[in-house]
């Protein structure tokens, strides 16, 4: 919620980007996965990276959100990630409490 109500925010503009691009919020979607995971962001690459892994860890509370994220392939997205980056210890960590 702080992405959205706080514009002091890092994330604000990221997220007010995205649902302004939207009539309605796909609830069989995981949303800004792709474009968090892999910002292309000069300065906040990083923290976005972070924040989409936060997310998918409070994201995750039901069967559906597992079918979800099955669907949209996060898993192997993750495992690649956690592989690919053996040095980002902060990520790896946090890849680690999704599950």
């Amino acid at each position: 919620m702080r992405g959205i109500f706080y514009p002091s925010n890092f994330i604000y503009p990221l997220t007010a980007r995205f649902l302004l691009q939207r009539a309605e919020l796909d609830a069989q979607d995981v949303p800004m996965l792709l474009g968090m995971l892999y910002s292309d962001s000069d300065e906040n690459w990083r923290r976005e990276r972070m924040w989409v892994i936060r997310f998918l860890t409070d994201g995750m509370t039901s069967a559906q959100d597992w079918k979800i994220s099955r669907k949209r392939h996060v898993w192997d997205l993750v495992a690649s990630m956690f592989q690919g980056f053996r040095q980002d210890y902060a990520l790896r960590n946090g890849i680690l409490e999704v599950n």
